[in-house]
């Protein structure tokens, strides 16, 4: 059974959740205009709790990963470029050329910022994290939810190292 859940938390605007029985399988985010920072608000469900709590806290700066399970779909190369983006630390960041390089893709760049930007839970699989090459003329490279939202989550982080 598929579940779905909307809520405001953080830097974010709206966080869309849907989760299956065995995890997580999709979260989209919005993000709020800059002037106006939203306060973060955790819903009312019991089943909901946990997933909010640690999204708060990460917002909050007190928490770098995250505990409950994924159900991820994807092909085979999506989920290999997703575990290894998974595994950059907070407050780090990576190139797509350096992931596309520890999956042993040397050249598939490309391929990697596709997968990327099809990553369907962003935050806990921290794909905000990855960038462009040095001297490229978007350095921070692109993201489904904005270029703007990928900044503040990256100066959070940064913030909160």
């Amino acid at each position: 059974m598929d579940k779905s859940h909307s809520s405001s938390i953080g830097l974010v605007e709206k966080i869309r959740v849907s989760c299956t029985e065995r995890g997580v399988a999709q979260l989209a985010l919005s993000a709020p205009t800059p002037a106006l920072p939203l306060r973060g608000r955790v819903a009312r469900s019991a089943g909901w709790g946990k997933f909010y709590q640690e999204l708060r806290e990460y917002f909050q700066g007190m928490r770098k990963d995250f505990s409950f399970p994924l159900d991820l779909g994807g092909t085979p190369f999506q989920k290999a470029v997703w575990k290894e983006v998974a595994k950059i630390p907070y407050g780090e960041t990576r190139s797509y050329k350096q992931v596309a390089q520890a999956i042993r893709r040397p050249t598939a760049f490309r391929a990697v910022a596709q997968s990327i930007g099809a990553n369907p839970v962003a935050i806990i699989i921290p794909c905000h994290r990855v960038v462009a090459s040095p001297g490229s003329t978007q350095p921070l490279g692109g993201y489904a939810w904005g270029v703007d939202l990928k900044k503040r989550l990256l100066d959070h982080e940064r913030t909160h190292r």
